[in-house]
């Protein structure tokens, strides 16, 4: 969630529940929005290794059905994926 959009700071950690309809049914969501900082600091905390990082951009087709959705989407970051894995474990030989 972009903060602009929902208000407060950047640097804040909130819930955030909104009602969402789509194709005639009703939702409720629920999710977190917290700045960058906080989510490396919880991944690092569980011993998540960062693997990479997405902001992903909208088809080319979006420009054309959705041109004011692509413009705001192609302009500010809205989403950030991460991909995360847990080091392996090594065992010690136990030798001397």
């Amino acid at each position: 969630m972009d903060w602009r959009l929902s208000g407060g700071s950047y640097f804040e950690t909130r819930s955030i529940t909104e009602a969402w309809r789509k194709g005639g049914v009703a939702a409720t969501v629920t999710f977190w929005r917290q700045p960058l900082t906080a989510m490396i600091a919880a991944f690092h905390a569980a011993r998540f290794l960062v693997d990479d990082v997405v902001e992903p951009m909208p088809v080319a087709e979006c420009a054309e059905r959705f041109p004011a959705a692509y413009a705001s989407l192609t302009t500010a970051p809205r989403f950030v994926f991460f991909r995360l894995r847990k080091p392996v474990a090594t065992v010690s030989s136990g030798t001397r």
